[in-house]
């Protein structure tokens, strides 16, 4: 009879003191589309997801052709789980060889708070023009990506918080249209030692 009743008291004490998570919300990263839903579920907002090297981006549909880096992937979770998104201040795709960026993340229906997205280090050939729905952006990373052609200057511009831009390892012909009139308005930030990158 008490082993019974320790377990019932027990239980109460650990449903109020998950409540009590619940309550008090803090702000914290995410290291996998998972920890997304276990921050989410304890009361916390997601303020970081970084998905460096994920294997939470990697296709596991037979019928896909990208091997690695599925853009789909994360767009399918955004889009079920924009509530858990909402907070998200930095996103961080790096080195997952991406080959595009999904044009339905770039909205900020889905990261209305998003400061800084990382996609550096992918295997980007273009950057969406929906980036310049992203009007909270203020920092942007695509370097190591010298697939990309050009770059959208007419979104970029029109982003009124961008404060830094990096293209490094970009080849020189993507980065010179936008490259006058970043100076009047971002810090354009370049290098790397390929030809063609701006140095």
């Amino acid at each position: 009879m008490r082993t019974a009743v320790a377990v019932a008291r027990r239980g109460r004490v650990l449903k109020q003191r998950s409540r009590e998570r619940r309550a008090t919300t803090t702000a914290t990263a995410a290291r996998s589309l998972r920890d997304v839903h276990e921050l989410t579920w304890a009361g916390s907002a997601v303020t970081v997801l970084d998905l460096t090297r994920s294997r939470d981006l990697e296709c596991g549909n037979v019928l896909c052709d990208v091997p690695r880096g599925c853009p789909c992937r994360l767009a399918t979770f955004a889009e079920r789980n924009r509530d858990a998104l909402r907070g998200v201040e930095r996103l961080v795709l790096a080195g997952n060889d991406l080959r595009a960026l999904p044009r339905s993340v770039l909205s900020p229906a889905l990261f209305p708070a998003l400061r800084a997205l990382d996609a550096s280090d992918n295997g980007l050939d273009e950057l969406p023009a929906e980036l310049g729905a992203l009007t909270t952006l203020e920092e942007l990373d695509v370097s190591g990506n010298p697939a990309i052609e050009s770059l959208p200057a007419g979104a970029l511009l029109a982003l009124p918080r961008l404060a830094r831009v990096n293209v490094a390892g970009l080849r020189a012909s993507a980065v010179q249209p936008l490259a006058a009139a970043a100076n009047r308005r971002f810090e354009l930030v370049g290098g790397g030692t390929r030809e063609g990158a701006i140095r």
